[in-house]
């Protein structure tokens, strides 16, 4: 089955607008994304503060947005975000459970 289509999409706007803090949640070469989109399956695209989110189903999209969220959060300090505290956060939110799950019914 091809991941190309997926079903569900949201957009979000984190605040305050900030490319500093977007950048250290971004991670360098965006890798902090590139890890969350391996581990939810989710596709991510973002232009400044907007990001939309694409996946296959509403709990892993709305999982991804609030994963986002709190990591943006995280950035108020000025501090990166290092790859581990990226796989915490997804244990927390579940959303790479709901992944998981949504594979083993194919």
């Amino acid at each position: 089955m091809s991941k190309e289509r997926n079903s569900a999409s949201k957009q979000i706007s984190l605040e305050p607008d900030n490319n500093q803090r977007l950048a250290l949640l971004c991670g360098q070469f965006d890798e902090n994304l590139k890890l969350i989109e391996r581990r939810t399956g989710a596709r991510l695209g973002y232009r400044g503060n907007i990001f939309k989110i694409q996946g296959e189903n509403d709990e892993v999209v709305q999982s991804v947005a609030e994963l986002l969220k709190h990591l943006y959060r995280e950035t108020e300090a000025g501090n990166a975000i290092p790859p581990d505290t990226v796989h915490l956060f997804l244990q927390e939110t579940g959303a790479e459970a709901l992944f998981a799950n949504d594979e083993s019914d194919h």
